[in-house]
């Protein structure tokens, strides 16, 4: 019975073929005279209605393995669409097509000088001002998410800031961008946010290495559970305030060391924190939270003496008022 179902299917396929190669059949009607040409015959003769029915059938098969995979590849390649991308950005995620300049607004001078003074709530208003007359200014937008963000209202800064990285429009602070958007995402709680952000900073080569990117750089592996990440960024960190040679970013590094120790003790290696905190109090002896983790690290050691002594200390600076600090603060 098989055998009869299969005969029956090559005597239609062969049928099939027949037509085909027909005069009036499909090959004839496309390619014209060139089907039944002596080499077309005789590479393609055993296909031909007069060849031997064993023979056609055969090849009939091979061909089809053959020209049904082929048809599939040709497909795939004719049919997908080309590759698209975003003609404004590129790998990075930053803007490639070219930055315009545009006419600046003096008041954003004014605005710089209210806030080197310390005058933020003025700065504030004024910059306000500013972007409400002139939304599509990009430098306004910047310096309005600088205000926001110094007045702790990230979310809002992010949006400014935003504004301003969209834009095509260059200004003397816009290499910068990344850095303050990272620190806004990182007090706003949007850590993964940050961390493209300062990726795409810390990765510029125009830019110069900042030690507070590479602490917040920390902070953001050390709050994902990436200890050894988060060691390497404030070690980085604490060596490019050392290189710098400036006594007040040195000293802004304190809260690199505190986290530094902070690393360490996780990790279990308490006698390497202890070194770190006891650098940062050299760095500020009345940072009152340097001298809490120093009592703690002590404690695990088992060091009670030391231990009471440093806990003393925290207590008196505690009650006297004075500012424990902040590890994850501003830059």
């Amino acid at each position: 019975m098989k055998v009869k179902i299969k005969d029956a299917c090559f005597e239609q396929a062969n049928r099939v073929i027949s037509r085909l190669w027909s005069p009036k059949g499909a090959f004839s009607r496309v390619c014209g005279v060139w089907v039944h040409h002596p080499g077309v015959r005789f590479v393609f003769g055993p296909l031909h209605p007069s060849g031997d029915v064993f023979l056609r059938r055969h090849c009939l098969i091979a061909c089809l393995i053959f020209l049904v995979p082929f048809g599939v590849l040709l497909t795939g390649c004719t049919d997908a669409p080309p590759p698209t991308s975003d003609p404004q950005t590129d790998s990075a995620g930053t803007r490639s097509e070219p930055l315009v300049e545009v006419v600046d607004d003096e008041r954003i001078e004014v605005g710089r000088k209210l806030l080197r003074a310390g005058r933020v709530q003025e700065a504030d208003v004024l910059f306000e001002t500013v972007v409400r007359q002139r939304p599509e200014l990009a430098r306004a937008n910047f310096y309005r998410g600088l205000v926001l963000q110094k007045r702790k209202f990230h979310a809002g800064a992010l949006d400014r800031y935003q504004a301003a990285a969209d834009s095509n429009q260059a200004f003397p602070e816009r290499a910068t961008l990344p850095y303050f958007m990272a620190w806004s995402a990182y007090h706003a709680g949007e850590p993964d946010r940050a961390r493209i952000e300062i990726d795409r900073f810390l990765a510029d080569p125009d830019v110069v290495p900042r030690a507070d990117a590479s602490f917040l750089s920390g902070l953001i592996h050390f709050d994902a559970d990436r200890l050894s990440e988060a060691e390497a960024d404030f070690r980085r960190a604490i060596e490019r305030s050392q290189a710098s040679g400036d006594s007040a970013e040195m000293r802004d590094m304190t809260r690199a060391w505190v986290r530094h120790a902070d690393v360490l003790s996780r990790l279990d290696r308490d006698r390497e924190a202890l070194v770190s905190i006891d650098r940062a109090l050299e760095l500020d002896p009345d940072l009152t939270e340097s001298w809490f983790r120093k009592y703690t690290i002590l404690t695990r050691i088992g060091d009670e003496q030391e231990a009471a002594s440093a806990r003393t200390r925290w207590e008196e600076l505690r009650d006297q008022g004075v500012p424990s600090g902040s590890t994850g603060d501003l830059p």
